[in-house]
């Protein structure tokens, strides 16, 4: 895993495998806090009930990839936003 990025592992299905040490940075968490769940603890409730959020997850799945600038909630809330790029 890239040491000098934030970056963060994901299974198909959205379930957070592994961070680097500057993601955990970033967003304020331990690695114990996040593996294991799924991506929409950085997203605002509003986004992770949307449809748009479940056809993300649905084109990720068929191998599209996505970039861009988004906002995510760091621990405690805190709201972030990230250039970012999702590739399967």
């Amino acid at each position: 895993m890239c040491q000098n990025k934030p970056v963060i592992e994901f299974s198909p299905e959205g379930v957070i495998n592994k961070a680097s040490p500057l993601f955990l940075s970033t967003m304020g968490y331990r690695a114990d806090e996040i593996i294991g769940h799924h991506h929409r603890i950085f997203c605002p409730p509003s986004l992770v009930s949307s449809p748009e959020y479940s056809q993300f997850w649905q084109r990720l799945a068929r191998g599209e990839s996505f970039s861009g600038k988004y906002l995510r909630l760091a621990k405690g809330n805190r709201s972030v936003w990230l250039e970012a790029s999702y590739i399967p």
